[in-house]
């Protein structure tokens, strides 16, 4: 009797510990994203477009060219990361990226009909950009009335 009840207790201690872990393990992947300060919006997506290209040190040039890749600042891109992250939305998708997002935004800002020719462009292929755009254009959907006065 006692060896069963100590079976039964090995396997409840397991079964509530493994997914702890893995949790754990899926949230530690996320953990270098999760402030402010970790993530450079503007030089992961002048990198996304100008690989190997220095930007300029003009910040109003900058800023508009950054408008013009993803429709709004980095500042704005930044905050909406945030807030998305907060949200638990992040928990949906855990293997996502702040790059993710940049693709989102610039698809939803020339929205070309053929994915396949921004993929190429963001050096993936068409079904990951598909994956990651789609899943941040919902998130942004499901923010945005919160975020538009």
């Amino acid at each position: 009797m006692r060896m069963i009840e100590a079976t039964v207790i090995a396997l409840v201690a397991i079964a509530t510990v493994i997914p702890l872990f893995v949790y754990g393990a899926l949230v530690s992947n996320r953990k270098k994203y999760e402030h402010d300060y970790d993530v450079d919006f503007f030089s992961l997506g002048w990198e996304l477009q100008l690989p190997g290209e220095k930007p300029k040190r003009n910040i109003e040039y900058r800023n508009r060219m950054f408008k013009s890749w993803y429709g709004t600042k980095p500042d704005n891109v930044r905050k909406l990361w945030n807030r998305l992250y907060s949200s638990g939305w992040m928990n949906k998708l855990t293997t996502s990226e702040p790059k993710h997002l940049l693709w989102a935004l610039h698809l939803m800002k020339v929205y070309n009909p053929t994915e396949e020719v921004l993929a190429a462009r963001m050096k993936c292929d068409a079904k990951t950009f598909r994956k990651y755009s789609w899943f941040f254009i919902e998130a942004i959907s499901r923010e945005a009335p919160k975020l538009v006065r």
